[in-house]
C-alpha cells in the first residue's frame, strides 16, 4: 500500500465478483438477443426484414401483441414509445414529436435531423405493412419492402438536400376567461 496515497483501503475480492457478475449478466444479455432473434424471425419476418429484431420485438412488445401492431395506422406506429411527448405537445404546443421507438433504427438516427421524420413516416408505413402480412397471411414480402424503404430514403435525400427554412412555432393561445353574467 502507498503512505502518501489518500484512497482507503478496500478487499480486491469483491470487486472481482461485481466484475464477475457483469461479465455474466452481458453473457445472458447476448444469449436473449440471440434468442429474440431467432423468435423474430419465425413470428415477424417481414417486419424483421426492414428493422431488425430487437426495434421489432420492442413495436410489437409496445403495441401490445403483433395483432395489435396489425391493426395500428401508420401515424401511430410511428410515435409509439413517444407518448409522453405526444401528450406534452398536445398539452404545452411544445415541438411535435415525429418518431417514438422507430428513431432507434440507425438508419434513421444517422440521417440528417429534418431528413428524420420524413424517413420515420415511411419506415412507419412499411412496419404497419409488414405486420399485417406477418399477421395474416405469413407470406414473406420482406426484401421487396426493406430496398423499397431504402429507395424512398435516397430519394428524401435527394429531394431535400438542405435544410428548411426556420419558421415560428405554434405557440398556445392563452384563454380569455369566460365572461360571468
Amino acid at each position: 500500500y502507498a503512505v502518501d496515497s489518500m484512497g482507503a483501503d478496500f478487499n480486491l475480492k469483491i470487486v472481482q465478483d461485481y466484475a464477475n457478475q457483469i461479465i455474466s449478466l452481458d453473457q445472458y444479455r447476448q444469449e436473449l438477443e440471440v434468442f429474440l432473434t431467432d423468435l423474430m424471425e419465425k413470428v415477424t419476418p417481414n417486419m424483421n426484414e426492414i428493422l431488425g429484431s430487437l426495434i421489432s420485438a420492442k413495436l410489437v412488445a409496445k403495441a401490445g401483441s403483433l395483432r395489435k401492431l396489425a391493426f395500428m395506422p401508420a401515424s401511430r406506429i410511428q410515435l409509439l414509445g413517444a407518448e409522453k411527448a405526444l401528450y406534452r405537445f398536445l398539452k404545452t404546443g411544445e415541438k411535435r414529436p415525429k418518431h417514438g421507438l422507430i428513431f432507434q433504427w440507425n438508419k434513421i438516427r444517422s440521417a440528417k435531423p429534418y431528413h428524420r421524420g420524413k424517413i420515420a413516416r415511411v419506415v412507419a408505413g412499411k412496419v404497419g405493412l409488414s405486420a399485417k402480412i406477418d399477421y395474416f397471411s405469413g407470406d414473406f414480402i420482406g426484401d421487396k419492402l426493406a430496398s423499397e424503404v431504402d429507395s424512398k430514403i435516397k430519394e428524401i435525400a435527394k429531394k431535400y438536400p438542405d435544410p428548411p427554412k426556420k419558421v415560428e412555432s405554434l405557440k398556445p393561445r392563452k384563454r380569455k376567461p369566460k365572461k360571468k353574467r
